[in-house]
């Protein structure tokens, strides 16, 4: 797949999948040039897509020119997605093809920790700051999770909001020199019973945003044995931009 970048109307460039979940993919590009809005076409594996505003042998939608969330989707299906902007008088061609896969649908939240109901804390590097819910700092670390409402106190870090939009979240505030440096903030919860005797399958999922020229890394870890070791089972590394990326994690 190439671009034709003498086109007046060009395609959406380096189309990438930034999230997927049971029904909904989502996707980041780049508008190359002028565009009123991006038209995105998704079907089976496959499919020959149409061409300016007329859709081919998949579904046809509208979107902006930065990015989108193309949502209801069936669950545990491959797919195949073209974007082409839309310049107003004329439409590119597609955009190079992305696949992606729907996760299966989740069971129920049996568990669910949100924050809302925690005391918010001094946003300041050394403060301690209890938690009483599922989640609680350890003891034993370096510094302390904090809890927070609206914009982190640093510029060009951390969230405006809270995943939901009107909530609060835990950070950690790395301006003060106690906080960096290799220093940790871990945040432990009791034994949790796993049973999947009744069930298909068990997940964990959270919303994360690591967003600053500082970010070093987030990691997930379980123990089977009260805390006497430890397995990584999930972690990322550095600056993520400014947005919550959700995960699932199959136990």
């Amino acid at each position: 797949c190439s671009s034709d970048l003498s086109q007046q109307c060009l395609q959406p460039l380096d189309v990438t999948i930034t999230n997927v979940d049971s029904t909904t993919v989502n996707l980041d590009w780049f508008a190359a040039g002028f565009c009123e809005n991006t038209l995105i076409e998704y079907g089976a594996p496959g499919f020959a897509p149409g061409t300016g505003l007329t859709a081919g042998g998949g579904t046809l939608v509208a979107a902006d020119c930065l990015s989108f969330a193309l949502q209801n989707l069936p669950e545990n299906t491959e797919l195949d997605i073209y974007l082409r902007t839309d310049c107003g008088a004329t439409v590119s061609a597609n955009s190079c093809v992305v696949s992606a896969t729907t996760l299966c649908a989740l069971a129920p939240v049996t568990l669910r920790e949100d924050f809302n109901s925690q005391t918010q804390c001094i946003q300041n590097c050394n403060v301690t700051c209890p938690l009483t819910g599922t989640w609680q700092n350890d003891l034993a670390d370096d510094f302390d999770w904090l809890v927070n409402t609206g914009s982190t106190p640093t510029d060009l870090t951390g969230p405006t909001t809270d995943a939901d939009g009107d909530g609060q979240y835990l950070y950690i505030e790395t301006s003060g020199t106690n906080c960096r440096n290799g220093n940790e903030a871990i945040l432990l919860t009791p034994c949790i019973d796993v049973n999947t005797a009744d069930k298909p399958a068990c997940h964990f999922s959270f919303q994360y945003h690591a967003y600053g020229n500082n970010v070093d890394s987030l990691k997930l870890e379980i123990s089977f044995d009260a805390g006497g070791s430890w397995t990584t089972l999930w972690n990322v590394f550095g600056n993520q931009g400014d947005r919550w990326i959700k995960e699932y994690i199959d136990l």
